[in-house]
């Protein structure tokens, strides 16, 4: 399928900067992922693309390139806990969510209340052999729509490093599955957010 987003980050000063990218993604008969997204706007960072290749038997691939560079850059492990792009995101959190539940065992701890809506608790304890930035992770998933709709991520410390939000009023039902068309990411640490807006989504055939 084919989706055009929006994105409004927001820095620690306050001041807001807009782009604009689309995510392409295909699998092949193994059912393995090839996830492209491309920036368009503004023109100085547009054709900036990334690559999220799965593999059998590994952690999936990342590959960059940036309009500067001539070539594409294969993502090493070590920088995988740092900021994709500029964003509030890092490539851990954007595998973390196309599988916001397989990434480690889950523990159901309870049942929260998000936005006056009843959810599911679910708490992950990163393995160290993940090579995580977090060390643990609470997922609140929706009881009517069986969606995330929060995700809080904790740093050593045990300190609430990141909130990823999926307000309920931007989820829209697409065919027989349901998609949020508004995410919010907040880094507190940093003290910044990043609000994500589909534009338009386009499902296509295999």
């Amino acid at each position: 399928g084919v989706i055009e987003f929006s994105v409004e980050a927001i820095g620690q000063s306050g001041v807001v900067t807009r782009s604009r990218a689309e995510i392409r993604w295909t699998k092949d008969d193994d059912e393995l992922a090839r996830i492209l997204l491309r920036v368009s706007e503004p023109a100085k960072t547009a054709g900036t693309a990334l690559l999220i290749m799965d593999r059998k038997s590994d952690q999936p691939e990342f590959f960059l390139r940036l309009p500067e560079i001539s070539r594409v850059k294969r993502v090493r492990s070590k920088r995988l806990r740092g900021p994709v792009l500029g964003t509030d995101f890092s490539f851990e959190d954007l595998q973390r969510m196309r599988g916001p539940l397989d990434r480690a065992k889950l523990e159901l701890v309870g049942i929260a209340d998000v936005d006056g809506r009843s959810a599911w608790l679910l708490e992950s304890i990163p393995r160290p052999e993940d090579g995580s930035e977090y060390v643990r992770v609470l997922t609140y998933i929706d009881q009517q729509h069986c969606l995330p709709i929060q995700v809080d991520l904790y740093e050593r410390g045990d300190r609430l490093r990141k909130r990823l939000r999926a307000p309920q009023d931007e989820i829209r039902r697409v065919g027989t599955a349901y998609l949020p068309y508004l995410l919010v990411m907040e880094d507190l640490r940093r003290g910044t957010r990043q609000v994500s807006r589909i534009q338009q989504f386009a499902p296509t055939a295999n």
